[in-house]
Formats: structure tokens, sequence, C-alpha cells
């Protein structure tokens, strides 16, 4: 299982049936930007799993686009 948060992105070990995390969090990304009120990070994957794309806060809820 993969978690997006503030500043990192970690991925827990599960297996099949597993109802828990069978081992301590791996960190995958220790340096995303931290601050604003957007704490949590949206995570995709690429069709062939090959590179993850994880969003940076926004800086406000309400923002003209330029």
């Amino acid at each position: 299982m993969y978690v997006g948060q503030a500043g990192e992105v970690l991925r827990y070990p599960y297996r099949k049936g597993d109802t828990e995390a069978s081992g301590e969090p791996q960190t995958l990304v220790s340096d995303l930007a931290i601050g604003g009120s957007h704490r949590t990070r949206d995570l995709a994957f690429s069709p062939n799993g090959q590179v993850m794309y994880v969003a940076v806060r926004s800086g406000s809820n309400v923002a003209e686009c330029k």
C-alpha cells in the first residue's frame, strides 16, 4: 500500500489476505514540499507501473490561474 502525505511517500508491505501491514514502511520519497493546508498527496502510476506520479500542494483552495 502506498501513502502520500506531507513531505513523503511511504510504501507499506502487504500480501494477499493480509489485514495489516506485514512490516515497517519504506520511505520512497522524502523531500516533498511541506506547507499550506493540503497535507495529503494523490498518487498515480503509469500503465506499465514504471512511473509514480505525486501531486504536490496548491497555494490555496481558490486561486487565479495564469
